[in-house]
């Protein structure tokens, strides 16, 4: 009789270090492995009635005739009703942290482009254009095949 069957083991093989950096750098995440798929989903959105619209899953607002409701009193008294919310919440005893807004400062990132651009020209400034020419031409020269040289070995 062969060995058991509950006995067989699979040892999973590690990854090469060019594949995790790979994944690493694309933002790649496992799936589900025979280790997770067991876990319990642990879903804290049932205190949330409705969940956060996302931008684009808004209704859109259409103005038919004057006294209607426009899409900035909407916004405003959506932000009422969530002033509201909030409220009731903490006077109920619970305690909500909001995460931060992200900032769409528009200074700020030129400022940070203007330094990155700054930087590199410094760094092309210090390499003569000499040195530059004679590396890309060089870099060429390497890359390019030739089979000339092999049929002119055999032809003599």
């Amino acid at each position: 009789m062969g060995p058991k069957r509950n006995q067989v083991s699979y040892i999973k093989p590690n990854e090469p270090a060019f594949l995790r950096r790979l994944k690493q750098e694309a933002g790649y995440r496992d799936g589900p492995d025979i280790d997770t798929k067991r876990e319990t989903y642990v879903d804290n959105s049932e205190d949330d009635e409705y969940p956060e619209e996302k931008e684009d899953e808004k209704p859109i607002v259409v103005v038919l005739r004057t006294g209607d409701l426009t899409a900035e009193e909407a916004e405003k008294e959506e932000v009422e009703l969530k002033r509201e919310e909030e409220k009731e919440l903490i006077e109920k005893g619970k305690i909500t942290f909001k995460p931060q807004k992200k900032r769409t400062n528009t200074s700020n990132l030129h400022s940070d482009n203007d330094l990155s651009n700054s930087k590199k020209s410094k760094k092309e400034d210090s390499v003569p254009s000499e040195k530059k020419e004679s590396v890309q031409s060089s870099a060429k020269k390497s890359s390019l095949l030739s089979f000339c040289d092999e049929e002119e070995d055999e032809e003599q």
